[in-house]
């Protein structure tokens, strides 16, 4: 079973795999927002962030609008 966004929970954080495809657009949406970016898994054609307890409400609109973008593209071809 696939999933468009998985959670992997860590004792200070939790890590957000997002299903997208690599682009700027998505780069920079993250850049701007101040997410901790982790590197891209290009096997699995997903963005890594790191997520804190303290994330503020620009970086979980951002984080809310790539996981729209990811549910609406899942299971169509890249």
């Amino acid at each position: 079973m696939l999933n468009f966004v998985s959670f992997m929970p860590r004792k200070n954080h939790v890590i957000m795999s997002i299903k997208l495809p690599k682009q700027r657009d998505f780069d920079g949406m993250l850049e701007e927002s101040g997410v901790e970016l982790l590197a891209y898994d290009a096997q699995f054609r997903q963005y890594r962030v790191r997520i804190n307890p303290t994330l503020d409400d620009k970086q979980r609109r951002t984080l809310s609008a790539l996981a729209q973008q990811a549910r609406a593209g899942f299971g169509k071809a890249a």
